[in-house]
């Protein structure tokens, strides 16, 4: 029977929408609770929602709802003496966020700190809690909740109008004071911790954007003038004052600017440096008490190190690693002590996402589940799979396969699945849930793990097949069921399975696909060196380089799906791949979400983008 008629598979893929993704954890001050908010995978509504949650710190299944969940509450943080919490909400009015106060222990209801012309999107507690500062854009209040007949204004000499503003509430009297002029558009904060001044980035002067640079002012609380700090040459992406003389933020490397690197400014010298010796991205930084806890990705786990911690010294190595993808994290270091705790939201291929409390000694430390959120979801099993490509690189990748119901008789058919970048083992694999809803239906899928390349795609292609190759040899994947799929970047190596005979692969899938490289390239983040790529249109006359190939390639079904208003890979392109391959008289079929950007999030669709892409394997696999 075809998977996408069986009633479990349905089951699963309406279950799988509903899919529930904690974030924003925060651990109250003196270290015994979390709070967090729960997202859906998907939305219902224009606007999503999301819920408030605490769980108690080591214990089993302790978390409990303290919100709703008919609004957007987000990005809860604790009051310093513990007795409420501060959150975003958009409760008073959709598409507009504003700060909440919430009492625990009591039965009081939430109610607005104070009130905000235009949405807020980040907010921090001072360290003695007299204060909250935020950022938020100057403008009329009367804002058209759909965002819908809003113009929207790119460049231009005058663009103070939407620039982001730092503001200071006084949290008991409800008054604000705004501490940055009108000129400066600023980005990221941070409080100082112990006295009552603020760090904050803004672009360089004579800038217009960040792509020459970001520069970092401090400023008094009492609305004194701000002074200039210190300027890098990238963006900054995270941004902690941590130690009265010592602050951190995570940027870009020097020129070619291929890594997001943590580094520490000295406020009285005004000097800064990055920290060397570790490998990976820097993803983010957290302040536990009078340390800083860098969380780093690496190929194949994250880590977290501590800095500022007398007992250990540079390079400072990572206290903690997890082969699993950690989405959010928050620490707490105990008093007098370099044992800390930490709470992580992280899945596994067996477990679907969940919060976990970590208690970090030097003798080891111990997991526990504190939430059950997706308890009703099986997982899948996985296996490694390592090859070596033509011109001797080391690749590898991950099968997934379904838990069998009974013994199979033969091989799971296998989708190729393409990642935009190396991916640490989750549940969530795929922009869509991919992995998941596929090895529900039954069917196993091979992820190979692609190289970050600045050199030919054909590169990271063949790859693909020496993995694809080495898991046929040996007998996990059936050679005559396979098909390949990927999503942005995955999408476009993908495509090239429709015009290269490789390998026969059954069907594409091409989704949200990158076609014509150089003009994503124009939209993609300027300090990233351009690869050098080939695009599937000639230079010069911009005819598609496919169309010599039309009479050799095999006439491979293709399945092309995009979002309507996707801004990263503009829609343009897939189009006109859909109309070229028409010209092949091959079977293709192309599909707009409208409404949808680059992920698609509306529960309806990604319903029906799940069931068509089933529908599709299924006809030509099963």
């Amino acid at each position: 029977m075809s998977s996408i008629f069986n009633p479990r598979v349905s089951a699963s893929i309406n279950a799988l929408a509903d899919l529930k993704l904690p974030k924003d954890l925060h651990i109250s001050p003196d270290g015994s609770k979390v709070v967090y908010a729960l997202d859906s995978f998907s939305r219902k509504d224009k606007y999503a929602v999301s819920s408030l949650w605490i769980a108690e710190v080591g214990k089993n299944h302790s978390a409990r709802q303290i919100t709703s969940g008919l609004f957007r509450d987000e990005k809860p943080r604790w009051s310093p003496d513990g007795q409420s919490i501060a959150f975003l909400s958009n409760r008073a009015k959709k598409g507009e966020s504003a700060i909440y106060m919430l009492s625990i222990g009591g039965f009081s209801e939430a109610y607005p700190v104070a009130k905000v012309v235009k949405g807020v999107k980040e907010f921090e507690w001072s360290g003695d809690g007299r204060f909250i500062a935020f950022v938020s854009a100057d403008g009329s209040e009367e804002i058209d909740e759909t965002g819908e007949n809003e113009p929207i204004v790119f460049g231009g000499e005058d663009k103070s109008g939407n620039n982001q503003r730092l503001h200071v509430v006084d949290v008991e009297r409800g008054i604000i004071h705004t501490l940055t002029p009108l000129e400066e558009n600023v980005d990221l904060f941070s409080w100082s911790p112990k006295a009552l001044e603020l760090a904050y980035t803004v672009p360089s002067p004579g800038s217009e954007s960040q792509i020459s640079g970001t520069q970092i002012n401090i400023v008094s609380a009492d609305s004194g003038p701000s002074r200039s700090f210190i300027s890098t040459k990238g963006p900054i992406t995270s941004l902690v004052w941590s130690q009265p003389d010592k602050l951190h933020f995570i940027a870009r490397q020097t020129p070619p600017y291929t890594k997001l690197s943590v580094y520490e400014a000295r406020i009285k010298s005004k000097q800064y440096g990055s920290y060397f010796g570790w490998d990976g991205e820097a993803v983010s930084l957290h302040r536990a008490r009078d340390s800083v806890i860098a969380h780093v990705r690496n190929h194949s786990h994250e880590a977290l190190h501590a800095l500022g911690v007398d007992s250990q010294s540079w390079p400072f190595p990572s206290f903690y690693q997890s082969e699993y993808e950690i989405t959010s994290l928050d620490a707490f270091r105990k008093s007098a002590s370099d044992d800390f705790t930490l709470v992580l939201a992280r899945s596994s291929p067996q477990v679907a996402n969940e919060v976990w409390s970590v208690t970090v000694k030097k003798s080891g430390y111990a997991l526990v589940k504190l939430s059950s959120h997706n308890s009703s979801f099986d997982g899948f099993r996985s296996k490694r799979i390592s090859a070596t490509g033509p011109d001797g690189w080391e690749c590898d990748g991950w099968l997934f396969s379904p838990k069998p119901v009974t013994i199979p008789r033969r091989l799971p058919p296998t989708v190729v699945l393409l990642q935009s970048h190396p991916a640490l083992l989750s549940f969530s694999m795929g922009p869509h849930l991919d992995v998941a809803h596929l090895t529900a239906a039954g069917y196993a899928v091979l992820c190979p793990n692609l190289r970050r390349t600045t050199g030919d795609i054909g590169e990271q292609y063949t790859d693909v097949l020496a993995i694809l190759r080495k898991a046929v040899s040996k007998n996990l994947v059936d050679e005559s069921r396979v098909t390949i799929s990927g999503w942005s970047d995955g999408g476009f190596l993908s495509s090239l399975a429709v015009i290269r005979n490789d390998f026969s692969f059954q069907a594409v899938v091409c989704g949200g696909g990158i076609v014509d490289w150089g003009f994503v390239d124009a939209n993609s983040d300027p300090f990233w060196p351009s690869p050098d790529i080939p695009s599937l249109f000639e230079d010069g006359d911009r005819s598609p380089a496919w169309e010599t190939l039309a009479e050799k390639t095999r006439k491979t079904p293709l399945l092309i799906l995009h979002g309507r208003e996707d801004d990263e890979v503009p829609v343009s392109g897939p189009l006109a791949f859909w109309r070229e391959k028409q010209r092949w008289n091959g079977p293709v079929q192309m599909v707009l979400y409208p409404k949808e950007k680059h992920v698609i999030r509306d529960r309806k669709h990604l319903i029906d983008l799940w069931t068509r892409v089933l529908q599709f394997y299924d006809k030509r696999l099963v």
